[in-house]
Parts: structure tokens; sequence; C-alpha cells
């Protein structure tokens, strides 16, 4: 064999078996880091309870706006039944008073669950999340990562203005529907809320200072009492 072929053979060789070497220490690292990983199950026994988290009820001002935006509905449907039976003065009275009768028992039975539901309307402001829940048949708990909030926007009907509440609306992506809305809510504690929500999903880093000033006034709060 030439020298020049025997000398390309050579190096050929020891850039093989160097590659070798590179490649089996960078599977010796993989293999040592999957075995460093460890994703133990964590028995249900342990998980927290979110039963336990003191709530903050809804402003009883918000039943007031709800039973109202009822009434408000049960009368224009009414209205369009007297509208139809003015223009329609020949239409037989019996169908058009068994279809008013359903409207109402219908009417009457979403205006009682309204109100035996409305004390379930609960929510509460942590440290790392917002949650919202309600419900009886239907029982509904939603919560929302702070870190993940987007956008914070307050809103107010013409029935909320009137009554000095509004509601909040909570965005983690981009869209018109709100991943989670807040209502009933004082409107000096919504606009507060607003600010408080933006700011720390803003300024993550801020979050664990804000907890441990929570505590320390908590702890201060103990101490005085």
């Amino acid at each position: 064999m030439p020298i020049k072929a025997a000398r390309c053979a050579d190096e050929y060789t020891a850039l093989n078996q160097n590659e070798k070497r590179t490649f089996g220490s960078l599977t010796h690292h993989s293999m040592s880091a999957l075995s460093a990983f460890k994703n133990q199950p964590i028995a249900s026994t342990f998980l927290p309870s979110f039963q336990g988290i003191p709530t903050e009820r809804i402003e009883k001002k918000y039943l007031t706006v709800l039973l109202i935006q009822k009434a408000i509905q049960f009368i224009i449907v009414l209205g369009i039944w007297f509208g139809v039976y003015q223009f329609e003065p020949d239409m037989a009275l019996m169908p058009g008073l068994l279809i008013l009768g359903g409207v109402l028992a219908i009417w009457t039975f979403l205006t009682i669950f309204v109100v035996v539901v409305f004390p379930t309307r609960k929510f509460v402001v942590r440290t790392h999340d917002v949650t919202y829940e309600y419900g009886r048949l239907f029982y509904s708990v939603t919560t929302i990562p702070i870190n993940r909030i987007q956008h914070v926007s307050l809103g107010q009907g013409p029935l909320e203005q009137l009554f000095n509440i509004a509601h909040l609306n909570i965005y983690t992506a981009g869209g018109n529907q709100a991943d989670l809305t807040l209502p009933g809510l004082k409107y000096d504690l919504a606009e507060s809320l607003k600010d408080h929500l933006l700011f720390l999903a803003k300024n993550p880093d801020k979050i664990a200072q804000t907890a441990d000033k929570q505590l320390n006034q908590a702890k201060h709060g103990d101490e005085l009492v």
C-alpha cells in the first residue's frame, strides 16, 4: 500500500475510534440523566384539598341583578305573547294560554334555581392562582394560574352600574372568550383585583415576594391577636 493511502487509512481509523468514544460518552451521559429522572406516584390521600381553603362570597346585590334580568326576560316573552294575539285576533286562545303557562313554569323554575344556587358562588384569590366555584346539581370549580394570565378586563352592565358592582374577565390566551369570569364584585374590589392580577402576571418574579409579604402580615396579625 502506498504511504499516503496507509496514512489516510490510519487517520480514518483514529477518527472513527474517536467518534465511537464520543458517542459512548454522550450515551452514558444520557443514560445517567435518564436514571436520575424520577416520576414518583403521589397517593390521592396526600393531594391538597380545595375544601379547606377560605373563600369569599359574591355580593348579594348580584342576586338582585340576576332576578331583575329574569323579570325582564319574562316581560319580553309576555309582550311577545300579547303582540301575537294583538295582530292575530282570530288565533285560538286556549293553545296560547297553555304555551304561556309552560313558559311561566319554566321561568319560575329557573328563577328559583338562581336563588338556590347563588350561595354557592364563591371565589378565592391566592398567591399563585384564582379560583371560582358554583353549582349544586352541576358543580363547577375553575382555577386559573396567575403566571398564565395574559389579560384582565373589568366590565359593567347597566344593572351592575346601578348597584355599583362589576365583573372581571380573565384571559389566558388570545381571543374574545374569557377563560374565567368573576361576577358580582364590588367595583372598588374588582378594580383593585384587576390591577393586582395584571401586575403579578407581568412581573412573575414578584409572586414570591407577595407571598412572603402576605405571610408576614398574617403572622403579624396573629401576634396582635
